[in-house]
């Protein structure tokens, strides 16, 4: 057997399977740079639940955002409620999906008032970064100048990807408080927690970053995180708590990521109130 040949034979294989690897990864990071979009909006288009199927009375709204766009809202009334909780969702379904929040809100006093980034539900086409920070400024000018609500009585909060969404708000106008539920410190340490062997942040053209937004936010408050969260890492949570400024809390929830507050009920729902309780002592 001629050494030499076999050397060579097992160079060549080592050579091509180095080969395929990179390619892979090239087509792998190729992909990710592009698919930025549709990995972080998946968007449902159907509206198959609304409040009154659990026996709430709501307002069907569209609310102009620009010059021809509109995003769908619901603004849920709650009798005797002083607070109005304005509500950014996470980054699947849509409005619809959102029912269990919807009724928790009312349980524990207050209105609110969800809505559908464009490109979602029944939201005008077109999810983007900088689209939904426009959509929930519109959603906020809204309840100031068409409900006549005060920006001492507004709540601002934002579950998984909408954390970033209301944090961002919430350093550029007046509210009561910040609620950050679920999310994440930016959106390429998320990238890096799930592709922890590309270079994701290097082309992050989606960048979310919840963190740099807290740090310019001056009200209370409210990280809500669980600690067997499955898909965010509870480690954020906790990282957006050190960031924010006084005066802040956190509660530590139980569950997944997608239901954690349903099975923390009623922990959640009372932790909420006692924060909202803070809050109407400090105006």
């Amino acid at each position: 057997m001629d050494i030499r040949k076999v050397i060579q034979k097992g160079v060549r294989f080592l050579i091509l399977i180095a080969l395929s690897v990179l390619l892979f990864y090239v087509c792998f990071a190729t992909y990710l740079y592009f698919a930025q979009a549709h990995l972080v909006f998946a968007a449902s288009k159907e509206v198959d639940a609304y409040p009154s199927d659990i026996g709430l009375e709501y307002e069907d709204l569209d609310i102009v955002v620009g010059k021809s766009g509109h995003v769908n809202a619901w603004f849920i009334p709650r009798e005797g409620a002083s607070k109005t909780v304005l509500f950014c969702h996470g980054n699947a379904g849509n409005i619809s999906s959102r029912l269990d929040t919807i009724r928790i809100f009312h349980d524990i006093g207050l209105n609110a008032i969800i809505f559908d980034y464009r490109g979602y539900g029944k939201s005008s086409p077109n999810a983007t970064e900088e689209g939904t920070y426009q959509d929930a400024r519109s959603v906020y000018n809204y309840l100031i100048e068409k409900k006549k609500i005060l920006p001492e009585n507004i709540i601002l909060m934002g579950r998984s990807l909408g954390g970033p969404i209301a944090a961002h708000l919430a350093s550029e106008v007046d509210s009561c408080g910040l609620i950050i539920e679920s999310s994440f410190t930016s959106l390429a340490d998320m990238a890096e927690h799930l592709y922890p062997y590309m270079p994701v942040r290097f082309f992050a053209r989606i960048k979310y970053d919840t963190a740099n937004y807290l740090k310019m936010v001056h009200v209370p408050v409210l990280i809500i995180h669980s600690s067997e969260d499955d898909f965010v890492p509870y480690k954020f949570g906790q990282q957006l708590f050190s960031i924010a400024n006084e005066p802040k809390s956190f509660v530590e929830i139980s569950g997944g990521h997608n239901n954690g507050f349903v099975e923390s009920e009623p922990d959640y729902s009372r932790a909420l109130k006692s924060w909202l309780e803070s809050l109407s002592r400090a105006y």
